[in-house]
């Protein structure tokens, strides 16, 4: 997740991201929560919980880059994913007017988006799978 208007969103433990973590086997901070919707929470509740996480995956249009997540807001980089350049973004594949193609063929493809998120945690795993729906935001 990220921020968004102050609010940092994530997906409840019983949701089909949190699900998709799971099956990537994914140490999804917040699986033991009931919820099955996102979750509102203050920036300082995901930092204290998620700041030392080796990876992080988010879903922001706008991010192509490590600066623009910066950009955005300066404490990204206080995460440990950030400074080890483990940030991945579902935006790999947008169209001319910035649609994005992981809420068209992305959720008709859960297998290929499994396999995405299994090559970002576990990439030995999958050594042959190139991203479809991720990117890594490089610098």
């Amino acid at each position: 997740g990220s921020l968004w208007r102050g609010t940092w969103f994530m997906s409840g433990g019983k949701t089909y991201p949190a699900q998709l973590l799971r099956d990537a086997g994914a140490n999804y901070l917040w699986a033991d929560d009931e919820s099955q919707q996102s979750l509102a929470l203050d920036f300082e509740t995901v930092y204290e919980k998620a700041h030392d996480a080796d990876c992080w995956i988010t879903m922001k249009n706008g991010w192509f880059s490590r600066n623009d997540v910066v950009a955005e807001d300066e404490r990204y980089k206080k995460f440990t994913a950030f400074e080890n350049g483990n940030v991945f973004n579902a935006n790999a594949r947008l169209n001319a007017h910035g649609g994005n193609d992981y809420w068209e063929t992305g959720l008709i493809e859960p297998d290929v988006v499994l396999a995405d998120i299994i090559k970002i945690l576990h990439p030995h795993l999958l050594p042959d799978h190139q991203l479809k729906y991720y990117r890594k935001l490089d610098p």
